[in-house]
């Protein structure tokens, strides 16, 4: 895991919402009547997703070494996965691309949906696993 690629990613979803009607039967007294309902169902219109491009700032692994695991029987490990930036430019770098993706697409339609996260490429990532020793 700490040779993996890491990727901070971006995902915006544009969409609105479109007023259906539909036909209900409904039973009363034992008498069958239909009635008309509305509802709103959401149209998906517009999907886009980017990546951070730390190419200028560089990416390092901070994270400690795993010592002692050999001296139990099982260890039980908790792996949890964050960024942080090691200059105020990195920072910013990644902060005017994060702003430019989200002006890009927004407006694309009523509503945007914003997503993001981060995640390790052509890693199965697990966040409990338990070791043995060999």
């Amino acid at each position: 895991m700490q040779q993996a690629t890491p990727c901070i990613w971006w995902k915006a979803i544009s969409y609105h919402y479109v007023r259906r009607t539909r036909q209900v039967t409904r039973y009363r007294n034992g008498d069958a009547y239909t009635t008309t309902q509305v509802y709103h169902e959401r149209v998906n219109t517009h999907v886009a997703e980017a990546e951070f491009d730390y190419a200028r700032c560089g990416v390092r692994d901070v994270s400690k070494t795993l010592v002692g695991l050999e001296g139990a029987p099982a260890t039980r490990l908790r792996f949890t996965k964050c960024f942080s930036f090691a200059s105020v430019e990195a920072e910013n770098a990644y902060l005017c691309q994060r702003a430019r993706f989200f002006a890009e697409n927004e407006g694309l339609d009523d509503y945007m949906e914003a997503r993001e996260g981060m995640h390790l490429k052509n890693v199965d990532f697990r966040e409990f696993m338990v070791a043995f020793p060999d």
